[in-house]
Parts: structure tokens; C-alpha cells; sequence
């Protein structure tokens, strides 16, 4: 294990699980999904990721009930969702909802990163089928004119399959932690 690092993760469809992955074999060390860490661990880094459901960032109630056991170390934290990375609007948003989710002392102290994944209907749950088309149809009822790119997208892969993964978008994650 390099520099006391560990990548952990939570992960429904694998786009997340493929990120940590990368990143913790750039970084050459452990990466384990977080309901198998041992917090007590000597880590001097701790990089999570989880995926993005409705605003909400999959597994953080983890990290955040183990935030005394890890607030004096380098905490990471990355989101993979399928909102458009290069929209600023969307970027807001993602940093919002995790201001949301977190203690103020813990938000103020992690790095965010966000990164691009994918979905496939064929494979999402009941429940997250139906938020999406919820989504679908909120951004369908939006004039074509008021839409984003990103919007557009939702509605045009509704009930199909795409993957926007990147592993190169890692590295200013992986510089970071360097």
C-alpha cells in the first residue's frame, strides 16, 4: 500500500466501482467497496466514491457516521452520475447536494471531484427506472430552447444504454493526492 491510501466505493451498476479502480491503480493501492473498510486503519488518505440516485451520493451516510475516525486525514471525495462534467450549472448542482449531505465541518474539509458514467435501463432497478422517467418527463415538459445539452441527452437515451466513462478524467484526482 502506497502512501497509506485507500480508494473505497459504493457501487450499484459498476460505473463508480470502474473509477475507483482506476484511480487505485494509478495510485497503486488498496481499493475496497466501503461496507468491507476497517476505519481503525492506519490510512493517511481516504478517496470514496459513490454514485449519484436523485441528488444523493450512494454511500456517504458510511463515511459521514466514521467522520471522527477519519476527519484528521486527506479525505476524497468523487460522485459518478451521468450529468454532462463540462456544464457549470450541473457542477453546482452536484456541489450542492453534497453540501447537503454533509456535516459543515466535514464538506469544508474534503475535496469534491465529479466524474461521467453511464447508465443501462436493462440493468437499473424498479425504482430507479421510474426516476428517470420522472426525469424524462420533466425535462420533455422544458421548451426545446430552455434545454441543456445534458437535458437532451436524458430524454434521446431513455431506456437505452451509454457510457461516458473516461479513465483519463482520474488524473486531477490522482495529482491531488500526490
Amino acid at each position: 500500500m502506497q502512501n497509506k491510501i485507500i480508494v473505497l466505493y459504493k457501487s450499484e451498476y459498476g460505473f463508480t466501482k470502474q473509477y475507483a479502480q482506476w484511480i487505485a491503480e494509478k495510485l497503486q493501492c488498496d481499493c475496497v467497496e466501503i461496507s468491507a473498510v476497517d476505519f481503525n486503519k492506519d490510512y493517511k488518505t481516504i478517496i470514496f466514491g459513490g454514485g449519484l440516485y436523485a441528488g444523493k451520493i450512494n454511500g456517504i451516510k458510511t463515511l459521514i457516521k466514521n467522520y471522527d475516525k477519519i476527519k484528521y486525514k486527506k479525505i476524497i471525495v468523487f460522485t459518478v452520475g451521468v450529468a454532462d462534467v463540462n456544464d457549470a450549472e450541473n457542477i453546482k448542482n452536484i456541489v450542492s447536494y453534497a453540501k447537503k449531505q454533509m456535516p459543515e465541518e466535514m464538506f469544508s474539509k474534503i475535496k469534491l471531484f465529479h466524474f461521467r458514467g453511464g447508465m443501462d435501463y436493462g440493468k437499473m432497478s424498479f425504482i430507479h427506472q421510474c426516476m428517470m422517467w420522472f426525469m424524462k418527463t420533466m425535462l420533455s415538459k422544458k421548451p426545446e430552447n430552455e434545454r441543456s445539452d445534458s437535458d437532451q441527452a436524458v430524454i434521446e437515451s431513455y431506456g437505452g444504454k451509454f457510457d461516458f466513462s473516461d479513465k483519463n478524467t482520474i488524473n486531477d484526482l490522482v495529482r491531488y493526492c500526490l
